[in-house]
């Protein structure tokens, strides 16, 4: 019962990526082609070199650091609401260079 109702109010990435995407003024399609280039929209992944993680693929150093300044220690970038704001935030602060092989997605 409970992993059914923790299912029924997790929303999908598509989501936190919108919401995220409007409280930083970006455009959702643009990060939403981002994390279909870096992970096909999948939360849970790893690279194969297991170097990166989550939907847009954070080194563990980078994500400590982002995720700190942004407001989402703590967080894992397997989760995809922080992965979204994580990555918003870095967005918007000039911060796309490190996703050099799909910034331009």
């Amino acid at each position: 019962m409970k992993v059914a109702l923790l299912a029924a109010i997790m929303l999908s990435p598509l989501t936190y990526i919108w919401q995220a995407s409007q409280v930083y003024g970006l455009d959702s399609q643009y990060m939403t082609r981002v994390a279909r280039c870096e992970s096909r929209l999948d939360p849970t992944i790893t690279s194969k070199g297991g170097l990166y993680h989550g939907m847009y693929q954070y080194s563990w150093r980078t994500w400590n650091w982002m995720s700190g300044q942004a407001g989402w220690a703590g967080y894992s970038p397997y989760d995809a609401e922080a992965a979204a704001y994580v990555t918003a935030w870095a967005f918007s602060h000039g911060y796309s260079s490190h996703w050099p092989r799909c910034r331009y997605a």
